[in-house]
């Protein structure tokens, strides 16, 4: 089963390792909030992995905050697993998952998977306070696969209702793969997804190797919710994929490169989108079968770049 579980509880794990000698078939720690009241999960400096033995079978910690408001605090955590190494869902109701992700480091072994999965399923559900490095995947040893949050909020304190405070990616890059100049390693599936998020996020750099999937979506069409992205700099480079997939948002994003090669659709796809994009260096398509650059509707100020495109 699992390694610790958790219901209605106010809840500190510290320094915990499990999986290390043992097996376990269940997921690392599980944690459920049902009973309408406000709890607080702090789980810092946990190792959840196998040593000398098979990952754990499920996931590293898996969040269940169904009624109530849970305040989670995950930092400092290594997480290797067979499945998702953090994932949450929430019951619906405004606040009732208030996170913070701070410093953990995540591997998974299946690429039918994210990595990271966060997932609300109302207005203001779910809620990110903090996320900092490294929380990034690297991909290429095994079968990695990328992040998610769906319909999830982005708001620095956690009380969307004054507006909303930007939540600031710090403390170093994100990497979801690796692009040159290190030995190029691909997550399986999409690198990094906002799907219908909500609020105001800034990543200073954000570096994506992705095989199969698109490289950044941020899609808020299906429910029209708002939000804002800001990328100081970084790199896209997409096999199999779209690099880039925008629709809508307002944006300040600069990439230094965006590569994609070999999508079954377009190498870049920008719709209904505010503020700006910018390529400093190149944008390299190769292969697209669809058009290789889609841009429909945009105010935003696009600049792309050299742009190098190749049936």
């Amino acid at each position: 089963g699992d390694g610790i579980n958790s219901r209605n509880t106010d809840l500190v794990v510290t320094f915990a390792r499990i999986g290390e000698t043992g097996t376990i078939l269940g997921d690392g720690i599980e944690i459920t909030n049902n009973d309408g009241k406000t709890h607080t999960a702090d789980i810092i400096f946990n190792n959840v992995f196998g040593l000398g033995v098979p990952d754990p079978t499920g996931r590293g910690i898996f969040i269940n905050a169904q009624s109530g408001t849970l305040n989670a605090n995950l930092n400092a955590n290594f997480f290797a697993t067979d499945f998702q190494t953090i994932q949450t869902q929430d019951g619906g109701a405004a606040n009732s998952l208030i996170l913070s992700l701070t410093g953990n480091s995540t591997l998974t072994t299946q690429n039918a998977v994210p990595t990271m999965q966060i997932t609300g399923s109302g207005l203001n559900s779910t809620i990110v306070k903090e996320w900092s490095f490294p929380n990034q995947v690297i991909g290429g040893i095994t079968n990695s696969s990328g992040i998610l949050f769906d319909r999830v909020t982005f708001d620095a304190d956690g009380n969307p209702n004054n507006g909303f405070q930007q939540v600031m990616y710090n403390g170093g890059d994100l990497d979801i793969g690796q692009v040159p100049p290190f030995t190029i390693q691909r997550v399986t599936g999409n690198g990094l997804t906002f799907l219908n998020p909500t609020g105001n996020l800034r990543i200073d750099t954000l570096n994506i190797a992705n095989q199969n999937g698109t490289g950044l979506v941020v899609d808020t069409k299906g429910l029209g919710t708002t939000f804002n992205l800001d990328v100081g700099g970084g790199t896209i480079n997409t096999l199999g994929g779209t690099a880039l997939f925008l629709d809508p948002l307002t944006a300040n994003i600069t990439f230094g490169d965006i590569i994609s090669v070999n999508s079954p659709t377009n190498g870049v796809f920008i719709s209904d989108t505010a503020g700006s994009v910018t390529v400093t260096g190149t944008t390299t398509i190769t292969g697209a079968t669809g058009l290789p650059i889609f841009l429909n509707n945009n105010t935003a100020t696009i600049d792309l770049g050299t742009q190098v495109i190749t049936p």
